[in-house]
């Protein structure tokens, strides 16, 4: 059998590359997908069924396969970048600073547990980098530690230990994190309810935008209009009712507001306190509920052309007659102003009469063939900075070697900013949710596939022997003593809702499979916020500390 592998491989190198990139692929899919105890090994399942194909000698080209694996990590982290860019800088504000501090700490004390841990035992560094990604459950760092590895020109079976070392602790990875929460559960004796309904109610008075019903009652005396009080208190006003209307009307920029109507506001809960505090007094009368022919849709923005245009410009074409009162973009809702620049993808909420809300949606596009459909010409152009900004040498203090970000570094950071901005000119760098996901699903499983099959020779050896057990033990205690530590600080002296802290563990180990968990057991989705806002700033860690300590260490 294995001599028939050999002949087919080194006689048909290409299909038989494909082959067994395809076999490790589906196998690994089909066993990610299969669920004990509602856990589930997700994407890593590729690892594993790569793992055992390579033991069984199913070996490609090394080049072919070095090949693969680089692309499909770019392909990755490229998709991750692009996605959480939008908030990227908003989580480096306010609470979201704690939370990032929290996590790097986390990083950091995982990152000095390996390499004590490596000195104590003897463990090789290049295997220990390896146990820290496998332990920590970080597949892009594991794609950073090879680029470094031929950075420093380590080859042959040392080149494995990484992918061993991960492989080996990457299980325990998954239910260390689930463990450390269902232990601070018991620890602090907490109330699920009490700390949902807490973290809910605070991130409604954070950034949650909402609707506030307000009576004129203060009006200057040279009068003011709508759009004077948008600016002036960063909110939207979209509808009226005139003193002893019937029925509410579209408010136009130019709409004065005057003594006794009452409008609908949109904004935070701080803005509209503002506006309320300076204008009039709350009203409980209800303009979304009154019946009448002002009603609102949302809509979809999917004419590429208008990526960088204001909604001030987008006035010019559809007219004073609808008013948009919220953009919102991937999970974050903007009050709409007139400088703000759209987005492809963006969703607008726009208020008016129905045939002049359907000017809007020939104006925006709105099209559900063209949100599914991915422009790849933005996509290579950041591919192709981000490789070169991996590529250049960054000297630091204290490092014996310049550190480069490397082509998943290079790439992530690239993503981040193009995520962050949206569109550059007329380029948008957004992409639409399936295609992001696709993108980033098919980078990571033909990753994953790829060091498998290399690796996969001294897999059940390393597993099976004095080495691999020791490896695991010492995963463990990288994924449990930071996570414990650093949660339960968080939890007695910080007083963090548990929900949160959740979401933070989570997070901080970039792990899905531990979010599901953490939403699961909450009957929640608030940990996705924490995991949110944490997830940039660890990825970018873990990429870069795996660096530092070989080019220290080695």
């Amino acid at each position: 059998m294995s001599s028939w592998i050999s002949h087919f491989s080194t006689s048909h190198p290409v299909p038989f590359t494909i082959l067994a990139l395809s076999v490790a692929c589906f196998v690994g899919i089909l066993i990610g997908n299969i669920r004990v105890k509602g856990l589930s090994m997700g994407i890593a399942g590729v690892l594993f069924s790569s793992l055992i194909l390579g033991h069984f000698g199913a070996t490609p080209n090394a080049h072919i396969l070095e090949f693969v694996r680089d692309f499909g990590l770019v392909l990755f982290v490229y998709a991750i970048g692009i996605k959480v860019g939008p908030g990227f800088f908003r989580s480096l504000r306010k609470r979201g600073l704690v939370l990032n501090i929290l996590a790097v700490t986390i990083v950091l004390s995982g990152a000095a547990i390996a390499v004590l841990i490596s000195k104590v035992l003897g463990i090789d560094i290049v295997a220990a980098v390896g146990i820290f990604s496998g332990a920590t459950t970080n597949t892009p760092s594991l794609g950073a530690t090879q680029e470094t590895l031929k950075t420093l020109a380590i080859v042959g079976d040392r080149a494995t230990l990484p992918t061993l070392g991960y492989a080996v602790c990457y299980p325990f990875g998954i239910i260390g994190i689930i463990l450390v929460m269902m232990i601070l559960r018991a620890l602090r004796r907490v109330n699920l309810e009490d700390d949902i309904a807490e973290v809910t109610e605070q991130d409604k008075l954070a950034a949650a935008l909402e609707r506030r019903n307000v009576e004129i009652t203060n009006v200057p005396a040279e009068g003011i209009s709508a759009e004077k009080a948008a600016l002036k208190y960063a909110i939207t006003i979209s509808r009226m009712l005139l003193p002893g209307a019937a029925s509410p009307t579209v408010v136009t920029p130019g709409t004065l507001l005057p003594k006794g109507a009452v409008v609908l506001a949109v904004g935070t809960s701080e803005k509209l306190d503002n506006f309320v505090a300076d204008a009039g007094t709350k009203s409980s009368t209800d303009l979304m509920s009154m019946p009448g022919p002002v009603v609102f849709r949302r809509m979809v923005v999917t004419r590429e052309d208008l990526s960088g245009k204001t909604l001030g410009e987008l006035r010019l074409e559809y007219g004073d007659d609808v008013t948009i009162t919220r953009v919102q973009r991937q999970d974050i809702e903007i009050v709409a102003h007139p400088l703000l620049k759209l987005q492809f993808g963006d969703v607008i909420q726009a208020v008016g009469h129905e045939e002049n809300l359907a000017v809007v949606e020939r104006v925006i596009g709105n099209s559900k063939e063209a949100l599914n459909h991915l422009n790849l010409v933005p996509v290579f152009i950041g591919i192709t900075i981000g490789v070169l900004i991996g590529m250049i040498p960054v000297p630091v203090p204290g490092v014996p070697s310049p550190i480069k970000l490397g082509l998943a570094g290079g790439s992530l950071v690239t993503a981040l900013i193009f995520g962050h901005f949206g569109c550059i000119g007329r380029m948008s760098w957004t992409m639409p949710a399936a295609a992001n996901n696709a993108l980033k699903d098919l980078g990571i499983t033909l990753f994953l596939a790829a060091v498998g099959l290399k690796a996969g020779g001294r897999f059940i050896e390393t597993l099976m022997g004095g080495e691999g057990l020791l490896w695991m033990g010492c995963g463990a205690i990288i994924t449990f003593v930071p996570l414990f530590v650093v949660g339960l600080f968080a939890s007695v002296v910080l007083k963090m809702n548990f929900v949160r802290i959740c979401g933070l563990v989570s997070g901080s180990m970039t792990d899905p499979p531990a979010l599901s968990f953490a939403t699961s057991m909450t009957k929640s989705d608030t940990p996705v916020i924490s995991y949110a806002t944490v997830y940039p700033i660890t990825m970018i860690c873990r990429i870069i500390i795996v660096q530092v300590i070989l080019l220290v260490f080695e």
